[in-house]
């Protein structure tokens, strides 16, 4: 099966999550501040709750179409920026 998405979110209050990507992202962001902003959106959705040891992330280049695995310590950077 193929899906194309820009931004999404699967797993635990996802509606919320996806509504706020919907919102907020733009073609034009980088690879950082696409992490940023969901990374941003799961804070608000699960405030105290949200652990950025429970996520896992992962993306498709456009440029080489290569599927490539966000290193947990870079997860954890990210999330101190937002």
């Amino acid at each position: 099966m193929y899906f194309q998405y820009k931004a999404t979110a699967v797993g635990e209050s996802e509606v919320q999550v996806k509504e706020i990507l919907e919102k907020e992202y733009n073609e034009n962001i980088t690879m950082e501040d696409a992490m940023k902003l969901g990374i941003s959106a799961l804070k608000r959705v699960f405030g105290k709750e949200f652990d950025v040891d429970r996520l896992d992330a992962a993306y498709v280049s456009i440029k080489d179409k290569k599927f490539s695995r966000v290193e947990k310590e870079q997860l954890k950077r990210i999330g101190k920026k937002v």
